[in-house]
C-alpha cells in the first residue's frame, strides 16, 4: 500500500468531485490524477528514478500539492522546502539532500536559483515566465501524457524529507516512509471520522508534517482540501463562513486570533473539528475555545521524527464540566494512539511510576526511516525500537500524557527541578500577560534561577513585582521567576514559528557550551 493509492481511488469513485480549492480555482480528483500522472511521466522521461530527490519552494498551492503526489505516487521522495529560511539555510540543505529537481514560485526565484547552483538541480517554474534554461511547469505538463503510468512508487521507498528545525544544531533530514505515512494518514483519517463530503481548509504549510499528513489523511478519504496560502484571520472567517468548511486544522496562536474575531460555532453551521496541535495551548485559550465553539477539538502530539499523532486528546475530552479533576484533561496530551506504544522512563531508564516525571519515549509503526546521511547518499541506521522524544512528562491515574516540558528547557535551581511551561501557565493566568517565554539564567548561589520574558497585554502595566507575587500564588516559591523582562515580541523559529529559546538564553549565557552553570 502506497499514499498515491488514495488518488487513484478517488479519481475512479468520484471522478467529479473536488480534490482541491484555492480560493480562485478548483481541481476535481479525475483531473488531480491525470495532472499528477503527467508530473510523473515529465520527469521520467527526463531522466528521474526511483528515490531521486524533488524540492520545491512554495506557498500552499494546487501546484505544490501536486508535485507532494508526484512523489507519493511515482516514487520520488520530495523535499518541501521552508519557504520562511533564507537563502544560505537553504543552500546548505540542499547541499545535504543534492535534490536533481527544484519546482518553485517566482516569490522564490533568488532561493532556487542558489539551490541549483550549489547542487545542479533542474530549475522548474511553477508561475510567471521562466528564464533561459528553465522549464515551465504548465509546458512541462503538456508534453506528457497521462494514459498510462511509466513509474510507480513501492510500500518500501522513503517519501517524504522533512529538515528539522535544527534548535540543538545543525538541521538534519527526517526521511519518512511509505508505510509509515500510511498508517499515518489512516490513524488521523479514522481519529477525525473524515468522509468524502468533508471540504477542510487547511492553512499550515505544508513543507510541515502536520499541513502534509492533515491533507493526505483528507485525501485518503476522498474530502476536498480548500488551500490557504497564508494566516489571515479575517479571510479564514469569511471561509469558513461561506465556503461550507467542515474542518479546520490550526496551530494554538490560530486559534488565539480566531478567538479575538469573536466568532462562534453558531457562525460556522457546518464545522464539525478543529484540529490543533504543534505547540503547547495555554489552557485558558483552550477553555474559551470551547465556550465558544463546543466540543469540537481534537488535539495531536508527536513529532517530525515519529508524526504529528503519538498521542490523541479527541473531541470527548474537550468539555468543561466543573470538575476539576476531569477538567485537568485539557492540560494533557491525550492518551496513545491505536498502534502506538508510549514510556516514561527514569534516569535509569526503568519505566515510571503514574504520577513520575521522567523521559517520554515511543514506538510507533509510523516512525522515521532514518536522517538522510548526505555522505553515504542512504539513510542513516535508525533502530526499529523505542525512540526518545526528548519531552519530559508524566502518566496521570486517568491514562492521559502530561507533558511538564522540552528537557532542554527543563531549569535546575538548586538541585530542584523546574519546568518552564508550568511557569508560563501560572504566568498567563495573570490577564496582563499576552505571551511569555521562561527560560534559566545564571545565579551565583543556585546555578540556575527562572527568569521570564514577558508580552505585555494591551494596556497593560503590570509590574515585574506584581507577576512574581502573582506566581508565588499559583506554583510553589522556589519555581517563580527572580526576573521578568518585558519586550514587545518574543523571537521565533523562521521553520516552526515556535518561541526561540535557544536565542533568549545566549543573552545570557555568552561563553556557555551548555545552557547550565
Amino acid at each position: 500500500m502506497i499514499l498515491g493509492n488514495s488518488y487513484l481511488r478517488n479519481a475512479a469513485s468520484f471522478p467529479d468531485r473536488i480534490a482541491l480549492d484555492d480560493g480562485n480555482r478548483t481541481l476535481s480528483h479525475g483531473d488531480f490524477l491525470a495532472h499528477t500522472i503527467r508530473i510523473i511521466n515529465a520527469l521520467v522521461s527526463d531522466g528521474a528514478q526511483r528515490q531521486d530527490r524533488v524540492a520545491v519552494l512554495a506557498l500552499n498551492s494546487i501546484e505544490l500539492v501536486e508535485i507532494l503526489a508526484a512523489a507519493e505516487l511515482g516514487g520520488f521522495i520530495v523535499l518541501p522546502f521552508n519557504n520562511r529560511l533564507a537563502v544560505a539555510e537553504i543552500v546548505d540543505i540542499a547541499k545535504d539532500a543534492r535534490p536533481r529537481f527544484i519546482f518553485y514560485q517566482q516569490a522564490f526565484l533568488e532561493h532556487a536559483t542558489a539551490v541549483s547552483a550549489a547542487c545542479g538541480a533542474r530549475m522548474i517554474a511553477l508561475d510567471g515566465d521562466a528564464g533561459d534554461g528553465i522549464t515551465e511547469y504548465a509546458l512541462m505538463k503538456q508534453s506528457a501524457g497521462d494514459e498510462r503510468l511509466l513509474q510507480q512508487a513501492s510500500d518500501d521507498d522513503g517519501v517524504h524529507m522533512v529538515y528539522t528545525s535544527g534548535t540543538t544544531g545543525r538541521p538534519k533530514g527526517v526521511l519518512l516512509g511509505q508505510r509509515g505515512q500510511v498508517e499515518m494518514v489512516r490513524i488521523i483519517s479514522a481519529s477525525m471520522a473524515v468522509q468524502s463530503s468533508d471540504k477542510a481548509l487547511l492553512v499550515m504549510p505544508l513543507f510541515h508534517v502536520g499541513g502534509m499528513c492533515m491533507k493526505l489523511a483528507l485525501h485518503w478519504q476522498g474530502a476536498a482540501v480548500r488551500l490557504m496560502s497564508k494566516f489571515d484571520p479575517v479571510a479564514l472567517v469569511q471561509a469558513m463562513k461561506t465556503e461550507n468548511i467542515t474542518t479546520v486544522h490550526l496551530a494554538p496562536v490560530m486559534i488565539r486570533m480566531l478567538l479575538e474575531t469573536n466568532t462562534s460555532i453558531k457562525d460556522f453551521p457546518r464545522l464539525r473539528t478543529i484540529a490543533y496541535g504543534s505547540s503547547p495551548i495555554p489552557r485558558r485559550d483552550l477553555a474559551r475555545a470551547i465556550q465558544q465553539f463546543g466540543s469540537i477539538l481534537i488535539q495531536y502530539y508527536g513529532m517530525t521524527e515519529t508524526g504529528p499523532l503519538s498521542t490523541v486528546l479527541d473531541k470527548s475530552f474537550h468539555v468543561i464540566t466543573g470538575d476539576e479533576v476531569i477538567d485537568a484533561r485539557l492540560s494533557s496530551a491525550g492518551i496513545p494512539q491505536i498502534g502506538v506504544a508510549l514510556e516514561v522512563r527514569r534516569p535509569d531508564g526503568q519505566p515510571a511510576a503514574v504520577g513520575e516525571v521522567g523521559d517520554v519515549h515511543v514506538k510507533t509503526p509510523t516512525l522515521m526511516l532514518g536522517y538522510w546521511d548526505s555522505e553515504q547518499s542512504c539513510v542513516a541506521a535508525q533502530p526499529r525500537g523505542w525512540f526518545g522524544t526528548g519531552d519530559v512528562g508524566y502518566f496521570g491515574k486517568d491514562g492521559c500524557l502530561y507533558l511538564v516540558d522540552r528537557k532542554k528547557d527543563m531549569i535546575i535551581s538548586g538541585g530542584e527541578n523546574v519546568y518552564s511551561r508550568e511557569v508560563e501557565e501560572a504566568l498567563l493566568l495573570h490577564p496582563g500577560v499576552s505571551e511569555v517565554a521562561v527560560i534559566g539564567v545564571p545565579h551565583p548561589k543556585w546555578g540556575e534561577c527562572v527568569a521570564a520574558y514577558v508580552v505585555r497585554a494591551q494596556g497593560d502595566v503590570s509590574s515585574e513585582e506584581v507577576l512574581i507575587e502573582h506566581c508565588k500564588r499559583q506554583i510553589a516559591s522556589y519555581k517563580k521567576p527572580h526576573h521578568i523582562f518585558f519586550t514587545d515580541a518574543l523571537p521565533r523559529l523562521k521553520a516552526t514559528g515556535k518561541i526561540d529559546k535557544k536565542t533568549l538564553r545566549v543573552a545570557h549565557w555568552p561563553d556557555a557550551q551548555r545552557f547550565v552553570a
